[in-house]
C-alpha cells in the first residue's frame, strides 16, 4: 500500500470517526487507571498518589465547568479523576481527555486517537525527534511519548496553591492542549505513518503550510 493511500485512509478514519453514544471505554482498557498514577510514572505524575486529598472547590470548578460546555464525562470521586471525549475542528477529531486533582493543582492531559508504531524502530526515533521539536521553547505544557506502547498524549500542570481553582482555568488548559493538537495533528500523523521526517513535518506545521482548513 503506498504512503499516499495510506495517509487518505487515515484522513477518512479520523473525519469519519465519532464518540461512542454508549458512554466512554472503560478506564481501565489497556491498563490506563494505574497510567495515571505512580505505578509507572506516567503522564507526569511522578511522586504523586492516587487518591490524595484534593479540595472541594477544585473539583467544584471542573464539574461546573464541563456542565456549563454540556461535556458528557465520567467522573472518579475516589481518585480525583474526570475523563471524556473532547471533540475538535483540528486534524483530529477527538481527543481523549483525563483531568486528575491533586491538593494543589490540577493535571490535565490530552491524548491523541493514534499510536506511534512502537515496535519500528526507525519511525520510532523520528517520533522522539519530533516530540523534541514539538516541545522546543513550549510554555505550560508538552508532549510526551511513551516508548513502551506509543501513546502520545500532552500534559499540563495547573498550580492553584493558596488560591481557589476557577472554571477559568480549567478552560484555559483545555484549550492549550486542543490548540497543540490543532498546530500539530497532520504532523504527528504523517511522522508515525513513515510519510514524513519529524523535521520536515514539525517544520510544515509551524509555519501553517498544511493548510488553512486542517477541519474539512
Amino acid at each position: 500500500m503506498s504512503s499516499g493511500s495510506r495517509f487518505s485512509d487515515l484522513v477518512r478514519a479520523m473525519t469519519q470517526f465519532d464518540s461512542p453514544q454508549n458512554g466512554l471505554r472503560p478506564l481501565s482498557a489497556r491498563g490506563r487507571s494505574s497510567r495515571n498514577g505512580t505505578s509507572r510514572g506516567s503522564h507526569g505524575t511522578e511522586g504523586m498518589t492516587i487518591g490524595c486529598p484534593y479540595p472541594k472547590e477544585a473539583a467544584e470548578a471542573v464539574q461546573g465547568f464541563l456542565n456549563d460546555v454540556n461535556m458528557r464525562h465520567d467522573f472518579d470521586e475516589e481518585e480525583g479523576l474526570f475523563t471524556f471525549y473532547m471533540r475538535t475542528r483540528a486534524f483530529f477529531r477527538f481527543l481523549i481527555i483525563r483531568i486528575r486533582l491533586f491538593e494543589d493543582g490540577i493535571l490535565v492531559t490530552a491524548e491523541s486517537p493514534i499510536f506511534a508504531p512502537y515496535k519500528d524502530e526507525k519511525r520510532m526515533r523520528e517520533a522522539t525527534e519530533m516530540i523534541c521539536r514539538m516541545n522546543f521553547g513550549v510554555r505550560g505544557g508538552a508532549f510526551d511519548l511513551d516508548v513502551s506502547d506509543g501513546e502520545l498524549y500532552y500534559r499540563r500542570y495547573i498550580l492553584f496553591s493558596g488560591i481557589v481553582p476557577t472554571r477559568k482555568m480549567v478552560a484555559s488548559a483545555l484549550g492549550t492542549a486542543s490548540a497543540a493538537f490543532r498546530i500539530y495533528g497532520k504532523a504527528i500523523a504523517e511522522v508515525f505513518l513513515g510519510i514524513s521526517s519529524a523535521e520536515d513535518a514539525v517544520n510544515r506545521a509551524e509555519e501553517g503550510n498544511f493548510g488553512e482548513n486542517e477541519d474539512e
